[in-house]
């Protein structure tokens, strides 16, 4: 017996679009919310990598300074005795190669401190996400197996929709 009514009430069409729009609210919340830390752990990455850099430069800069000292107390003791000055450049060069050491230990050590921050950062981020998919996926499937009757409506309007539009496009 076809058309009979099963006692049932047929849910108006604004409820079917509240439970929609909360699905899609929801999934919007939750890609936002992973899209801003991504974009936090990329912006403190950022910065760890700039900080790195300004120690660097900091540390080169002072290595140069140390060699300009150097030259200059070279000068000054070739013209007091040439023994004293091969003592002093040697001295000097020696201090330059120990900062310029420092320098790239300290660069290396600010670089690796950074990637550590990003993965850590990256990772966090990714499960966030994970996360976040997970229940909305678990979500739509609980509600599609609770509604199946509207999960179909939702497929055959969809579809009716799409078929409208490749119409009209076609007539064009």
């Amino acid at each position: 017996m076809p058309n009979q009514p099963t006692g049932a009430p047929i849910p108006a069409a604004e409820d079917l679009r509240s439970d929609r729009d909360t699905t899609v609210d929801q999934a919007t919340t939750a890609a936002r919310a992973a899209a801003d830390a991504v974009r936090d752990a990329a912006d403190e990455a950022r910065d760890d990598i700039a900080d790195a850099t300004e120690r660097a430069s900091d540390a080169v800069l002072d290595a140069r300074d140390a060699a300009v000292a150097a030259a200059d107390a070279a000068t000054d003791g070739a013209r007091d005795a040439l023994g004293k000055a091969t003592d002093a450049a040697k001295d000097a060069a020696e201090a330059a190669i120990a900062q310029a050491q420092a320098a790239t230990a300290a660069t290396r050590d600010a670089a690796h401190d950074a990637a550590d921050a990003v993965r850590e950062h990256t990772a966090s981020a990714a499960s966030g996400v994970r996360e976040f998919t997970e229940d909305g996926v678990d979500y739509v499937r609980s509600q599609v197996r609770a509604h199946p009757g509207i999960a179909i409506a939702i497929g055959v309007a969809a579809v009716a929709a799409v078929a409208a539009i490749v119409r009209a496009v076609v007539r064009r």
